[in-house]
């Protein structure tokens, strides 16, 4: 019994701390980092100060646990490289779900609140980093494996390439939150078409 109630508390648990940072999101993408107090978090979360502080200590914390969901976020799209047999098809599938969860105007406003104090307190950046990283090598992998099948040109480094389709597809994302909406489909096939173009030399 006491293992079914220490389950459900911990449950409880988890629940409390999504509840708290789903909460802490909604108020950087709308009032911004530095003007999101724990005091407002903790009003739009519906609890107490004290029990927010119970969970996470300071904005820090809370943007490590959004890290840490970034990173189960990221676990999904490493599946989708691993499920697809062809190393490039995996790469486009990859793109394509990538933009799409990463072009909405919320995604994009969190994205620059949590970027600009990245660079502020570099301390901070390290289970981002660690999440770019994974996704990186494993894009790395796939073109490797597509070099071993005259996919992807030898003289093309996997990890430098891993890096540029990462930062086309977040600009990519960025353009089509901002300006240009209406036309997400053409910029995604563009930008496939153009890393293609890439990778053959």
């Amino acid at each position: 019994m006491s293992e079914i109630k220490e389950t459900a508390r911990a449950k409880a648990t988890r629940a409390k701390r999504q509840q708290i940072v789903d909460a802490a999101m909604a108020c950087f993408i709308e009032k911004g980092f530095h003007q999101s107090s724990m005091r407002t978090i903790a009003s739009a979360a519906g609890v107490s100060l004290g029990n927010l502080y119970n969970h996470f200590e300071n904005k820090d914390a809370l943007i490590a646990e959004i890290a840490a969901l970034e990173a189960a976020e990221f676990s999904e799209y490493l599946k989708i490289l691993e499920d697809e047999p062809d190393a490039l098809s995996a790469i486009q599938k990859l793109g394509d779900v990538y933009v799409e969860s990463t072009s909405s105007a919320e995604g994009v406003a969190l994205t620059v609140e949590i970027t600009a104090e990245v660079v502020r307190n570099p301390a901070i950046a390290s289970g981002f980093a660690a999440n770019r990283i994974r996704l990186v090598r494993a894009i790395s992998s796939r073109l490797d494996s597509a070099k071993t099948l005259n996919q992807v040109a030898q003289e093309v480094d996997s990890e430098e390439a891993a890096q540029f389709i990462l930062d086309v597809w977040e600009g990519v994302a960025f353009r089509i939150a901002v300006l240009d909406k209406p036309r997400a489909d053409r910029a995604i096939a563009s930008a496939t078409h153009l890393i293609e173009r890439c990778l053959r030399l």
